[in-house]
């Protein structure tokens, strides 16, 4: 036989058991809305097996563990599938979350096979249709390995985390969610949706970093021959700080980890350089002499270079932020916030070689 032909028909075999040769069907199927409004994950006990069902309003990889924790479930710990459709085939595996990073030496999110553990999971059925990604499953509820790298699943309460991509490549995403599950009784609860709280913190941030603070610091840079400038510019900066904090306050809140990302990182970083500005800058105005030498280091200079800093790195952190948020499904979001703070810098530096080639330093403390 031509081998053209041989290599076609083993393609076409592994595509087949790549895919399964099940089907969608889910009636009697149990089920909860694991992500409200995207993902809904169904399930069916027979025997020893459990059968899962997912159903994510998402183009990448789809995610469903079990979390060793009922009362307080997380991604680290937890015995996950994590699968995709990919050129309408089907695939998944079982996987190991160690770690909120990318598999290294058995550690991180690592599947089960890498490294010497079985795989319990087989895929039955997978397409992806209209935006819609539909995945169907079954693993055993006792598997192969010891704890922690298999959850035994009982007549019990148990705790889940869901999670989707925007590519099916596996990488950090906020979209998630968890909660506990019965999967014997179907009985279940799940975290509330937090979309708008993650919404309401990425319009405070943008309003106080996009817009403010930016204008605020402008002001005070090259404002200062005009008598009014102080006042706009304390204004401008204390509505900011303000709706730094109140973003940060919303930020805890829906929260499940706490600065163990860059962007977290980054956000606290910027929410303690916005808090000592004022103080600074209630400094350097009662401090300010008409008669004295030069700009004192402590808390003119400080007081600036804390202030264009926190600025640089806020107008940086809203794209980050954007970014995890909406990953590639609102690219032109994206690129637009992009421009915009591409935009902005570049009139604060031209403003400011215009001023310095027109006035030099006059009229700075």
């Amino acid at each position: 036989m031509n081998t053209r032909i041989i290599l076609a028909f083993i393609f076409l075999f592994e595509s087949i058991l790549a895919q399964g040769n099940g089907t969608w069907d889910v009636t009697g199927y149990l089920s909860v809305e694991a992500i409200p409004s995207v993902m809904t994950v169904y399930w069916k006990v027979e025997g020893t097996m459990i059968t899962f069902g997912i159903v994510s309003q998402s183009t990448g990889y789809v995610a469903f563990g079990i979390s060793p924790d009922s009362t307080n479930p997380m991604m680290v710990g937890s015995d996950a599938f994590i699968g995709s459709v990919i050129n309408g085939v089907a695939s998944g595996r079982d996987y190991y979350l160690s770690a909120q990073a990318s598999c290294s030496a058995g550690e991180g999110v690592c599947d089960d096979s890498a490294y010497g553990h079985k795989d319990d999971v087989t895929v039955l059925y997978g397409d992806l249709i209209n935006g819609v990604t539909r995945i169907k499953y079954t693993r055993p509820l006792i598997g192969s390995d010891a704890a922690p790298i298999d959850i035994t699943i009982g007549d019990g309460s148990v705790g889940f985390i869901a999670a989707y991509g925007s590519s099916t490549t596996i990488q950090y995403h906020a979209n998630r969610n968890f909660g506990s599950v019965n999967f014997v009784t179907g009985a279940a609860t799940v975290a509330a949706d937090t979309t708008d709280l993650k919404a309401a913190h990425g319009y405070l941030m943008f309003f106080a970093w996009g817009l403010l603070l930016p204008l605020g610091s402008g002001i005070a840079r090259w404002a200062k021959k005009f008598g009014w400038w102080f006042n706009i510019h304390r204004l401008l900066q204390s509505v900011g700080v303000l709706a730094t904090v109140a973003a940060f306050v919303i930020a805890v809140e829906f929260s499940t980890s706490h600065f163990d990302t860059p962007h977290k990182i980054i956000g606290l970083t910027v929410l303690c350089l916005a808090l000592i500005q004022p103080p600074m800058g209630i400094l350097a105005d009662k401090w300010f002499s008409l008669n004295r030498d030069g700009t004192p280091i402590f808390p003119d200079y400080t007081h600036w270079l804390f202030g264009w800093s926190a600025v640089i790195l806020g107008l940086i952190n809203v794209a980050i932020g954007l970014f995890v948020f909406y990953g590639n499904k609102y690219v032109a979001l994206v690129i637009a916030y992009i421009a915009w703070a591409s935009l902005v810098a570049i009139i604060l530096i031209i403003t400011t070689i215009v001023m310095l080639a027109k006035y030099g330093t006059k009229g700075e403390h």
